[in-house]
């Protein structure tokens, strides 16, 4: 029966009269509908029309384009409908927070319920789970705190992307969720380098829908709002007894030196453990952190040739340094976002 479900398709001289009548003949539930539709979409207009469930189509292909699947091109250009970003990104992860918006409007929650208890027949081996679990995160049903369990317990890269869609709190836990991300790409150099690829490749996606669930509406405007909103408090040295130790920027790079007597020096290993200094260590290491993430940051938008107007002052890269608010020209319309574009 399935392999006769997967393989009949619309022909020219089907008609919704004629498929009423089968309907009516075969005596099919609502259920048994939705499960067919759900298996092939084929028919997924006259289920539509024949069922009324309000945003029904919506439903089934939010599923459909957030599964972890290769789909076929007419499945990828029905998505461009409903969304503007790439089905390549949907495959790796990214969560469209206005589909989900538009989709949840009016919902039956007695009819959707059946959509996702049988959301397993879109798909084989379990590849539904993530865009149920998206949907619960959206929701509240799956909190940070899962999230980091099964990301620290067991790099679960699904749940560094469950973790950038929950519902935010306020400003302050979209900067320690941005953080956190960064944290878990900084920790995956610790592994080969096809994981380490891998593992960017989900950062990206997190970040992109962090940033969305966020307002913003360029991932990078996104980054260098949050680099800005925290500033390290890095002082420019550090006396301890006799020793004097100085922070120089070398290109993007800070480099500490230590001074006795004004004369650099290297420093004494006896100082090495010393809290003051493994706190002034830790500081700079933060600020350096910071700097590497603001600089590839500027890369990639160089490389993407995204363009830049003036707006907002604060400081980046280190104190006493001014810079701007980027704020891209994309002018696309609907697209406002938290900021707007100028």
């Amino acid at each position: 029966i399935s392999k006769i479900l997967h393989n009949t398709k619309k022909i020219d001289t089907d008609t919704y009269e004629k498929f009423l009548e089968l309907v009516d003949k075969y005596n099919f539930s609502k259920e048994e509908l939705i499960k067919a539709c759900l298996y092939n979409t084929s028919f997924i207009d006259y289920i539509d029309r024949y069922l009324n469930i309000p945003n029904f189509k919506l439903i089934i292909y939010y599923f459909i384009a957030h599964l972890n699947e290769i789909l076929n091109d007419e499945k990828k250009e029905i998505f461009k409908q409903y969304s503007v970003i790439d089905y390549h990104d949907f495959k790796d992860g990214a969560f469209d927070h206005e589909w989900y918006e538009e989709m949840v409007k009016n919902l039956s929650k007695k009819d959707f319920k059946i959509i996702y208890d049988n959301v397993k027949y879109i798909t084989v081996a379990g590849l539904h789970k993530r865009a149920q679990r998206f949907y619960d995160a959206k929701n509240n049903k799956i909190t940070l705190e899962e999230c980091k369990a099964k990301i620290e317990g067991t790099r679960n890269k699904d749940y560094v992307l469950i973790y950038s869609l929950i519902p935010l709190k306020d400003n302050n836990d979209l900067y320690e969720r941005f953080i956190y991300i960064q944290e878990f790409l900084k920790e995956s150099k610790k592994f080969g380098a096809q994981r380490q690829v891998s593992e960017r490749r989900v950062v990206d996606i997190a970040l992109d829908n962090l940033a969305r669930l966020g307002g913003y509406i360029d991932t990078n405007l996104f980054i260098y709002e949050m680099e800005a909103s925290k500033q390290i408090d890095v002082s420019d040295s550090l006396e301890v007894d006799d020793i004097v130790l100085k922070t120089k920027f070398d290109h993007l790079k800070i480099v500490i030196e230590a001074y006795k007597n004004d004369k650099l020096i290297k420093l004494p290993t006896k100082y090495n453990k010393n809290d003051k200094v493994l706190e002034f260590k830790e500081l700079v290491k933060n600020q350096q952190t910071k700097l590497k993430r603001i600089s590839k940051s500027f890369e990639e938008t160089m490389c993407n040739n995204i363009s830049f107007t003036y707006d907002n002052n604060f400081e980046i890269i280190e104190e006493g340094l001014n810079s701007r608010t980027l704020i891209s020209n994309d002018t696309r319309p609907g697209k406002e976002g938290k900021n707007g574009y100028e």
